[in-house]
């Protein structure tokens, strides 16, 4: 027995060394079992599990590496050693003491390896990406899971293929969390995203411009305004959706945009890119109009053109958060919200708008609000109406859950959207407002027909015509 311990004497003569077998061994066996219980499904959903195991633990285990052979070295250099280090195979001390070492650098990388892989995929996930993070993230990764997107992973879109991509993107995330522990983080987030990477290598992964075509019916609902009907009142589009018409082989419609042969660049007067000043179309033959807005702010000087593509009106194709009125109307119409409570429209609206300071308040003063506008009022409430009154509060506070962040000072409207027009300051009307002019005297057309046909507006769902209805289905 003590003829094996003797090749160790040296990493337990020094505590330097003792210091870091510990914290290589504490790393290790934490590394193995997080790895186990990534394996076997045990690991839950904790993205600060994966932090420590698969980011700091390596960190950890490599430090306490380095400690060993440090502590050994001070040792021998005080004479703690009885005899020099001296490497000769022939001596059976010199084989044990060589395989042994092997034995744990074989080892040691192994692991080590191990953690690296599942560190790299770890902070390529949607855990790392929205959880982490909490309260920074909390609004944009709850906006992400109930997407049309929420199967796309985060990295897919936020960074791009390759080495140059993930390192960019891991040196912007030390900053973000340097951000994070000193709480200097904006709040709200800022958007547009800055370099945020091109639609040609996102989007269009997917969505090829080449095979959008034709015109497609988008049709929205809401209950009617009297509270005793049970009536819908609907507004119907035939959106000219456009794009590459395979007959012409010209891009048609809303997508004319995209057209390949075509170029759309724009000098915004705000970082926001609300107030668009300038916008030069560039066509087949490669001649340029220049359309003007002068009332607008003028660019910061040094200004680049930005050439648009999907997210200039696509722009929150993932992390999209609801339009008040529009959210209840989804939850009036599917029965979430019983449409027989008096007026309940106009009073879950008026619930939204005020201000709470966090989602527990929200519930609260929600519940209160509609408990007190019913009393006030002073009709009867029969008992068969007190659960639904209940299940209405708590369908609205779910709404405004979902959708205001006091932490992060987001609000309904705080990100607007630009699919669109309901709101003239933003989406199609930032250029089609027929103000922007170019030097002839040609404007950039706000006409409606452009890219789509009204087919209904806020007209009786009961009353309207066979031929609509037709449409619709």
């Amino acid at each position: 027995m003590k003829g094996r311990l003797f090749f160790l004497k040296d990493i337990w003569s020094s505590r330097l060394s003792l210091i870091g077998v510990t914290l290589t061994t504490v790393a290790a066996v934490l590394i193995l079992l997080s790895l186990l219980l990534d394996l076997f499904g045990g690991g839950g959903a904790s993205s600060y599990r994966g932090l420590i195991a698969y980011a700091l633990m390596p960190a950890v285990f490599v430090i306490g590496l380095i400690l060993i052979p440090i502590g050994v070295w001070r040792v021998r250099r005080r004479g703690g050693a009885a005899a020099p280090l001296i490497i000769d195979l022939g001596r059976k001390e010199t084989r044990r003491r060589l395989a042994f070492i092997l034995v744990l650098t074989a080892f040691n990388s192994v692991i080590l390896s191990f953690a690296l892989y599942q560190g790299y995929h770890y902070t390529d996930s949607n855990q790392f990406c929205g959880l982490l993070c909490h309260t920074v993230m909390k609004p944009e990764y709850s906006a992400y899971r109930r997407s049309p997107h929420a199967r796309v992973a985060c990295v897919q879109c936020h960074i791009g293929v390759g080495a140059s991509w993930y390192i960019r993107s891991k040196l912007s995330g030390l900053r973000q969390v340097w951000a994070v522990l000193t709480k200097t983080y904006h709040r709200p987030i800022p958007t547009p995203v800055e370099n945020l990477r091109p639609a040609r290598e996102t989007c269009e992964e997917c969505h090829w411009p080449q095979v959008f075509h034709g015109n497609q019916i988008r049709t929205w609902r809401r209950p009617a305004d009297d509270p005793a009907s049970t009536d819908n009142l609907v507004t119907a589009l035939n959106l000219h959706i456009g794009g590459l018409n395979s007959r012409t082989g010209r891009y048609e419609g809303i997508h004319w945009h995209v057209s390949a042969s075509l170029r759309v660049e724009y000098l915004a007067g705000d970082a926001g890119r609300l107030q668009i000043r300038r916008v030069r179309v560039t066509d087949e033959k490669g001649e340029t109009q220049d359309f003007i807005r002068p009332d607008l702010p003028k660019p910061p000087a040094g200004s680049a053109w930005r050439t648009m593509d999907c997210v200039d009106c696509h722009n929150r194709p993932t992390h999209r958060f609801e339009d008040p009125q529009a959210a209840l109307d989804e939850s009036l119409l599917a029965g979430r919200i019983d449409r027989a409570l008096p007026n309940i429209r106009a009073v879950a609206l008026e619930a939204l708008a005020a201000d709470y300071p966090s989602a527990e308040a929200a519930q609260a003063g929600i519940a209160a609000r509609l408990d007190d506008t019913y009393r006030q009022t002073g009709q009867d409430m029969p008992k068969s109406r007190a659960a639904a009154l209940s299940g209405a509060g708590r369908e609205i506070a779910a709404i405004w859950e979902r959708n205001v962040f006091p932490e992060m000072m987001i609000g309904f409207g705080t990100y607007p959207v630009h699919i669109g027009h309901r709101d003239e300051r933003y989406g199609c009307f930032r250029c089609h407002d027929e103000s922007h002019a170019a030097s002839s005297g040609k404007t950039i057309s706000q006409d409606c027909g452009l890219c789509h046909e009204l087919l209904a507006q806020e007209e009786s769902e009961k009353s309207l015509s066979s031929e609509i209805r037709a449409l619709l289905r």
